[in-house]
């Protein structure tokens, strides 16, 4: 072979090694990522199916990946925002629940509340010191 043989033999290999990548990253299907098809208030009942409100924080990010739930906490991990959903058939869900946690630790409420609603002062209810949904109404009279 001559050195102009040689040399569109080097290119043609070197294309045909970037063809053979392009197309493996194109056969290779990405994560669909989608709006959630639940309304808010069943994205929050679905979370707490998996982590339930008085599970400790140390808990609650290995519980919710375990079930494909990704996200993140705040700088002091007072709240951990829940992002995507990995479901089956390779789709994500976008979800928009975010998790309160006390001063112990304890998951108290969601926000928006199981009944999708925002309330900007989450609070355990005062009658059985139980921990409630974000926008659960309070009497000042208890």
């Amino acid at each position: 072979m001559d050195q102009r043989q040689e040399s569109w033999a080097s290119w043609l290999t070197i294309c045909l090694v970037l063809l053979a990548v392009a197309a493996g990253c194109q056969l290779t299907p990405a994560p669909v990522t989608v709006s959630c098809p639940l309304p808010v208030n069943q994205q929050v009942t679905a979370v707490l199916e998996v982590v339930p409100l008085g599970t400790p924080r140390d808990e609650v990010a290995a519980k919710l990946k375990a079930a494909g739930v990704l996200g993140s906490f705040n700088d002091n991990r007072s709240i951990y925002y829940c992002d995507l959903w990995a479901r089956e058939g390779g789709h994500r869900w976008h979800i928009n629940v975010a998790l309160l946690f006390d001063e112990d630790g304890t998951l108290y409420a969601t926000r928006p509340d199981s009944q999708g609603q925002l309330n900007p002062t989450p609070q355990t209810t005062a009658k059985d010191n139980q921990p409630a949904t974000a926008s659960e109404p309070r009497s000042l009279y208890d």
